[in-house]
């Protein structure tokens, strides 16, 4: 695949690495992201994957191995806690991905068979028009809720899925992705 659909417009990168410890070391740091999902690491850098847009209040809990102090630094902000075994900092991050692109259009699906010697291949075989939005970094198809591919903005505007099974009923959503999320999504389903 030529482009990556998971790009930085999603990942928040989160660095705890000024943290200390006046006493003892540092065994874990606990963050969570304000977007119900949290995490507990021993490294002090992380990188978190946010799927909406808005203001999200991040929390950090850096535990030492005395139960005594620790300290975190962020960028303008400077947060201690002493004689306890955690610090708590809250930062506010405002996360904004813009408006999600226009959709494809013309969303064509067919069955075709490659006939072998001795084997026949069943293909799923999808076609579209690109999206006219000019912010489109690549398109996701889906089978049955699922992603197989990622096809870049440049195309080819086609994709066939092979060694599909007779008489099997397959549901493919296609959208298109930019700095904004995804499109509203094309739904066809073949045979």
């Amino acid at each position: 695949m030529c482009c990556n659909y998971r790009c930085a417009w999603h990942i928040h990168f989160f660095d705890a690495s000024k943290s200390v410890s006046p006493v003892g070391t540092i065994v874990s740091y606990a963050w969570n992201f304000g977007d119900g999902q949290t995490a507990v690491t021993t490294s002090p850098f992380i990188s978190h994957t946010y799927a909406t847009t808005g203001v999200f209040n991040v929390t950090l809990v850096v535990t030492n191995s005395a139960g005594t102090s620790t300290a975190q630094t962020f960028p303008g902000t400077t947060m201690e806690q002493n004689g306890g075994s955690n610090a708590i900092f809250i930062q506010s991050i405002n996360i904004s991905f813009g408006q999600p692109p226009l959709p494809p259009s013309n969303f064509i699906g067919r069955q075709i068979k490659n006939i072998f010697a001795t084997q026949t291949d069943l293909i799923n075989q999808l076609t579209w028009q690109p999206s006219p939005d000019s912010t489109i970094i690549g398109y996701l198809i889906r089978r049955n809720g699922t992603i197989i591919t990622e096809i870049c903005s440049q195309g080819p505007f086609i994709f066939n899925d092979h060694n599909r099974r007779k008489n099997e009923i397959y549901i493919y959503t296609l959208t298109a992705l930019s700095a904004g999320g995804e499109s509203t999504p094309l739904t066809i389903t073949l045979p």
